[in-house]
């Protein structure tokens, strides 16, 4: 919601605009936003049947796009939510998304969450860690770079395009947007990545978009990628067990 009231006719894209914030349960802190429809049409649902020019403008305007959310408050110093550090948890429920006040503390709270908390976060699991990564052809990142405002889930589920012209007009889902790493937004469009054309059909398309729109930091964003794949791993097997 947060997200959603900061940018709020700041981008060249439609938002939900929020009409309504009503209890989950008269004795609940959660909430239901009852948000207006923002037209368009998925970009997942029309991507696969998109010829070159739609795919070329789709990428024009999304290379527009996270141009407009970096530059967003580019004053900020510390990597956080917008949501606040107590009103959302990251990865499900497993820890609390925190703010740092660097890219180092940024990282360090990353793979403690990787390798179970404080408690668990033995050498033994820091050097096995290391090397998924390395094997994941992962790259250090640079720790002097600011962090950048982003979507924090980027996918074509989110972007609502014009079927017809391929022209992205709307935007949703902002629930992890904050001050990110630079090379965030990409990780998010690389998870899919694994998938085949079976499960997604649009993908080789959204590589086509990718390629494009984030031609660097791929080393850095798989980096991340191993670490956040480890927590996700560990938050199946707390709960499996």
């Amino acid at each position: 919601m947060a997200a959603i009231q900061l940018l709020q006719d700041k981008l060249s894209v439609r938002l939900p605009r929020i009409l309504a914030v009503v209890p989950y349960t008269p004795s609940s802190s959660e909430v239901i936003l009852v948000m207006d429809k923002v037209p368009g049409t998925s970009l997942a649902d029309a991507l696969a049947s998109f010829n070159d020019h739609q795919v070329a403008r789709t990428t024009n305007d999304l290379l527009r796009l996270v141009a407009e959310l970096h530059a967003f408050d580019a004053q900020s110093s510390t990597f956080r939510p917008v949501a606040g550090v107590d009103e959302i948890r990251w990865i499900g429920t497993l820890m609390k998304w925190k703010e740092t006040p660097d890219m180092r503390s940024y990282e360090e709270f990353i793979i403690e969450g990787a390798q179970g908390g404080p408690k668990l976060a033995t050498p033994g699991k820091r050097a096995g860690l290391e090397e998924w990564i390395k094997r994941s052809n992962g790259q250090p990142f640079d720790y002097s770079r600011p962090p950048v405002f982003s979507h924090g889930d980027l996918v074509p589920e989110n972007i609502l395009v014009d079927s017809v012209t391929g022209q992205i007009i709307g935007l949703i889902d902002f629930e992890f947007a904050g001050w990110h790493p630079y090379f965030y937004d990409k990780t998010r469009a690389l998870i899919l990545r694994g998938q085949g054309p079976d499960a997604y059909p649009w993908l080789e398309n959204w590589k086509r978009i990718q390629s494009v729109v984030w031609p660097n930091d791929k080393g850095q964003a798989m980096r991340y990628l191993v670490i956040e794949t480890t927590v996700w791993e560990n938050y199946i097997q707390i709960f499996d067990n």
